[in-house]
């Protein structure tokens, strides 16, 4: 019989285990947690009292980078390491008497996996920090349901942890889990990890994850929780049977990039919209007749059936701006959304964050979910199959385009955060004629250098269809006139990088430009020489990230 009231492993059994993902390559974060399980946890040094919390919705790596941790250990290191499973019968009380015991008997390094399934974990966490890594025990926790993570963080682990938010995977660091992969694979797939190391995505139902990976993490942490506090009114919709809905109307609502009071409103969906803009330059008289009398609201009726989803005035009780705030907030804090810039110039030039979904294969995903509702569609049932099929495939194209647009300005938002990053949206401003139009994003760095890009999900080059924008004088004029010193103009595509034209015009591949990106990354400069992820000649890219964009000594 075990000495031990919880799952505890060691020795071979913890050994075997951490082998099991050996032949996965690491996360670029490894590298934080090795700083902490390798700190002095001594008065008076900065790790002292702390324990290390993994953070993030499911599928992001966190058990994973665990045991990885482990198997670089030295043998003495290893020696001194456990492991615990919680599970839902087991409670803090026995969990304390277990690390005691573990403490005792030498135990200095302690991961616990699953820690949010332990009854009252959020209301007493803090004795993980007050009673043991005070003590020298370097303790790591990750659980499913973060938002008792995030919780405890708010609470009783304030200031008490170091946290390691692993929902964002960065395309740099996506095509080193994953060589192989290319742009399109991190649209359709990006985001997710499976157990095994092959991408989640492939073989698992999106609205299934993220039914259990947000709404019943939610649910799960409320259900646990004695003293709902200011969560009272997420609680009030979880106990009217609400609460998935909700959450999967938030998400549907930001991943259109719809206002907040969007949410309000009845639902229309942004991607069928783009329907009639795309049909317009098609010949064919079938294909033009049923964009015109296309039926967007029976389109809506069935999405909303796919998705889940309830209108506002379709839920019992409604919807209050806290309730609102709270699950938008808690999305925010699980990196599942993150804002994006947009600039308009038009008689008044404004600035606005825009949310988008973190995970490119959970957007893409609801974009085709919302695609399929076509085939539901009485008049675009009778279109021959290779019309049905056109009319399918040029919406998705033009939903991965506008997708490689959002990811490019999130990676470069995130990576250079010293950096002005936006899109710029032009409209009529001046009373002579002015061409509409966009620049998909436009960085300024410090020493006001500006570089303006085109991004395109094409490989092809169609030179005066993809630097119109860029070239147009009136635009480049208004640029100039508010301070903005254009230094480059780069059209970002799929094909193959091509010297400088005669108009200044580089042309840049997508995927090399967004690799180059892992230079701002201090975990990937940190393991550069022992991190080889085969891509080493991206480093040739004509335009150098390192020297130009951001004025830092790498």
């Amino acid at each position: 019989m075990s000495i031990y009231r919880t799952n505890v492993r060691f020795g071979m059994s913890l050994q075997n285990r951490a082998e099991s993902v050996s032949s996965l390559n690491k996360r670029y974060l490894l590298n934080d947690l090795n700083k902490y399980l390798h700190s002095d946890l001594s008065v008076n040094t900065p790790y002292y009292g702390k324990v290390c919390a993994l953070y993030g919705l499911r599928r992001t790596g966190k058990t994973t980078m665990m045991l990885q941790s482990i198997l670089g250990m030295t043998n003495e290191q290893f020696d001194k390491t456990a492991w615990i499973d919680v599970t839902e019968e087991d409670n803090m009380a026995s969990l304390y008497l277990d690390l005691q015991k573990l403490n005792e008997q030498g135990y200095k390094y302690i991961f616990i996996d699953e820690i949010t399934k332990a009854e009252q974990f959020v209301r007493v966490s803090s004795l993980l920090s007050d009673e043991f890594a005070i003590s020298g025990v370097h303790i790591v926790l990750t659980g499913t349901d973060s938002l008792g993570i995030y919780l405890s963080q708010k609470g009783e682990l304030f200031d008490r942890a170091i946290s390691i938010h692993t929902t964002y995977i960065p395309y740099y660091e996506y095509t080193h889990l994953f060589p192989n992969a290319t742009a399109e694979d991190y649209i359709v797939e990006g985001g997710l990890l499976s157990k095994s190391g092959i991408n989640y995505n492939r073989d698992e139902n999106f609205k299934e994850y993220v039914d259990s990976a947000i709404a019943e993490n939610i649910q799960h942490s409320l259900s646990k929780l004695k003293d709902k506090g200011d969560l009272g009114a997420l609680y009030l919709i979880h106990s009217r049977g609400e609460l998935t809905s909700v959450i999967n109307r938030v998400i549907e609502d930001k991943n259109h990039e719809f206002l907040l009071d969007a949410i309000l409103k009845n639902f229309e969906s942004h991607d069928i919209g783009v329907l009639h803009h795309y049909i317009s330059d098609v010949k064919d008289n079938d294909i033009l007749s049923y964009s015109a009398d296309i039926n967007v609201e029976s389109l809506s009726e069935q999405i909303k059936k796919d998705l889940k989803i309830l209108n506002y005035n379709e839920l019992k009780y409604g919807l209050t701006e806290n309730e609102l705030a709270q699950i938008e907030n808690y999305l925010y804090e699980l990196d599942f959304f993150d804002d994006i810039k947009y600039c308009t110039v038009s008689k008044e030039f404004s600035i606005s964050d825009n949310p988008v979904v973190v995970q490119p294969c959970i957007r893409y995903n609801q974009a085709k979910s919302a695609l399929k509702a076509l085939y539901n569609d009485p008049k675009f049932i009778k279109l021959s199959g290779d019309k049905q099929e056109f009319i399918y495939n040029k919406l998705l194209s033009d939903i991965k385009g506008r997708m490689l647009e959002e990811i490019v300005l999130l990676n470069v938002t995130r990576s250079l955060s010293d950096c002005f990053v936006s899109q710029f949206r032009f409209y009529e401003y001046r009373k002579s004629p002015f061409k509409n139009g966009e620049y998909d994003m436009v960085i300024r760095n410090k020493k006001n250098e500006t570089f303006i890009f085109e991004i395109k999900h094409s490989s092809e080059v169609e030179y005066n269809k993809q630097t119109k924008h860029l070239l147009d004088v009136e635009k480049l004029d208004w640029l100039k006139e508010n301070g903005f010193k254009v230094k480059e103009k780069v059209v970002l595509y799929n094909g193959k990088t091509l010297d400088k034209d005669d108009n200044g015009v580089i042309y840049l591949n997508a995927s090399e430009f967004l690799e180059e990106l892992k230079v701002y990354d201090r975990n990937y400069l940190y393991n550069k020489n022992g991190i080889t992820d085969g891509n080493e000649d991206n480093d040739a890219v004509n335009i150098s990230i390192e020297d130009d964009f951001e004025d830092r000594d790498i």
